[in-house]
């Protein structure tokens, strides 16, 4: 395996792999994003998961079963937000803009994450999604958007549809 379960973004956020605890294809998946302690970070807006760039839009978009996150502040308090239905987590098939997200690709976005009120800071974020197939463990990118500030998390563990779903080949005219 190429990848890594635990990355340093860069953002002073850390991202980890937390399931599947091991390297077997699995249809459920979650991260957990860290402020990293005694680094300087804002608080995460929106967070774009990398999603089997070969593959149709709509193939894309039957993938995703559920989705959400739960954001964890310094108080204790929590705040949690299960999507599609409440847009807070969806398949996004625009390529974004690199001042929206730095992550310049087609995948699963978690967006109008919380933030916290005065002192009260995001301290951290659990993302979970569950996918209709399982889907084998590969290096993916994750774009993290926090305040004016962004970064891309390279080789990052996370579900790849290399060998599960055949790429479309299109007829360029």
């Amino acid at each position: 395996m190429a990848c890594e379960r635990i990355v340093d973004a860069g953002n002073g956020w850390q991202v980890e792999l937390i399931l599947p605890p091991t390297d077997d294809p699995s249809a459920t998946f979650q991260y957990e994003l860290t402020r990293i302690e005694g680094e300087t970070s804002q608080e995460m807006s929106n967070i774009r998961i990398c999603l089997c760039p070969g593959i149709s839009d709509s193939d894309r978009e039957d993938l995703l079963d559920t989705c959400s996150y739960t954001v964890y502040f310094e108080d204790g308090s929590m705040e949690t937000c299960t999507g599609p239905s409440q847009a807070c987590c969806f398949i996004d098939n625009n390529i974004p803009n690199p001042n929206e997200n730095p992550a310049a690709c087609e995948g699963l976005k978690f967006d109008n994450i919380p933030s916290g009120e005065g002192d009260n800071e995001q301290e951290s974020i659990v993302l979970n999604f569950t996918f209709t197939i399982s889907l084998p463990i590969g290096s993916v990118s994750m774009g993290l958007k926090a305040g004016n500030t962004s970064a891309v998390a390279t080789n990052l563990c996370g579900p790849v549809c290399d060998d599960v779903i055949p790429p479309r080949r299109g007829i360029i005219l």
